[in-house]
């Protein structure tokens, strides 16, 4: 006769069966019932677990599947109604897995399968732009540096945008990074640092050039990539003062002396040109204490390198 206790089991275990991912054998009344809620285990591992109800059965056992290594269970066999904890070791693939636990009692089995996340990829790179580089620190090149912070395998390509011979490859890997004239030589696996030749940019007024770090993984998908841009020296010219209006009819009663300041980064040249064509030649630079008349081809180009030049003038009297 049965136990009210019995009784019970058998009438909730449908109800089990409709809440639950649960297991059984049809309708027979002693069968064996698994119950056990399906839900993902993350990637860096955790626990699980069901409930082991043998029905009449005395003894059950628990079978993992052979050669799966990243699951256990604190028992593997027992009698009557059990809690059974399946522990999932950390998943370092990238591709989710799944195993099946088969619990057994006489000649019914139930299987219990396991899923586990796949690990997440992880790939940055610091910094994430080199831009607005200077055309030149001093140094025979500017030296750079990318953190790649990685649990894959990759590799990297220098794309020189708008590339032309004028300024060839002006970004390249340096040696020591497994690499040859702007391209990864071979692909890295986790961590790295890849050091960058950055070529100085001393073309004064020149445009703004550019270039990109591309990082992909093995299956040529891309993963970051780093922009890099340069500046040119930019013009520098000026000349102080910028006005010598209202000057005196004399100083001196031969000549009047001014100077024009010149700071300068490009070469240049100076001439007069004189509004009131009528009269003789009233202005006059004077170089090397020699007068030199007004023309762009008397005037020698001065080359000015972030100095000052002076222009002395003379205001001859009328």
């Amino acid at each position: 006769m049965k136990s009210i206790k019995q009784i019970f089991r058998t009438l909730m275990l449908p109800a089990f069966a409709l809440a639950m991912f649960a297991g059984c054998n049809g309708d027979d009344p002693e069968g064996l019932a698994v119950t056990y809620i399906p839900e993902k285990i993350a990637a860096e591992g955790g626990k699980a677990s069901f409930t082991v109800y043998p029905g009449a059965f005395d003894r059950w056992t628990v079978t993992l599947p052979q050669g799966v290594d990243w699951i256990e269970v604190d028992t593997d066999s027992g009698s009557g109604e059990t809690a059974v904890t399946i522990t999932v070791k950390p998943n370092t693939s990238f591709g989710e897995r799944e195993a099946i636990v088969v619990v057994t009692a006489a000649d019914r089995d139930i299987p219990v399968t396991i899923v586990q996340s796949g690990a997440a990829v992880v790939f940055e790179v610091n910094p994430e732009s080199l831009t607005d580089l200077p055309g030149d620190e001093g140094e025979e090149y500017i030296a750079r540096s990318l953190e790649v912070t990685a649990n894959i395998e990759w590799y990297a390509e220098i794309m020189i945008e708008n590339a032309s011979p004028t300024y060839g490859d002006w970004v390249m890997f340096l040696p020591g990074n497994t690499s040859t004239h702007g391209s990864a030589a071979e692909p890295v696996y986790g961590d790295a640092q890849l050091d960058l030749y950055i070529g100085n940019y001393q073309t004064i007024g020149a445009p703004l050039r550019e270039a990109k770090v591309l990082f992909y993984d093995t299956n040529g998908e891309l993963l970051q990539e780093v922009p890099i841009s340069q500046n040119a020296p930019a013009i520098i010219f000026e000349v102080n003062p910028e006005s010598l209006a209202g000057l005196p009819d004399n100083e001196n009663n031969q000549y009047i002396a001014r100077s024009l300041e010149v700071t300068a980064n490009i070469e240049w040249y100076a001439e007069i040109v004189l509004l009131d064509v009528t009269t003789r030649d009233w202005v006059l630079f004077l170089l090397d204490h020699s007068l030199t008349y007004a023309s762009a081809e008397a005037q020698r180009p001065f080359t000015a390198m972030r100095k000052s030049t002076c222009i002395s003038v003379i205001f001859i009297l009328m």
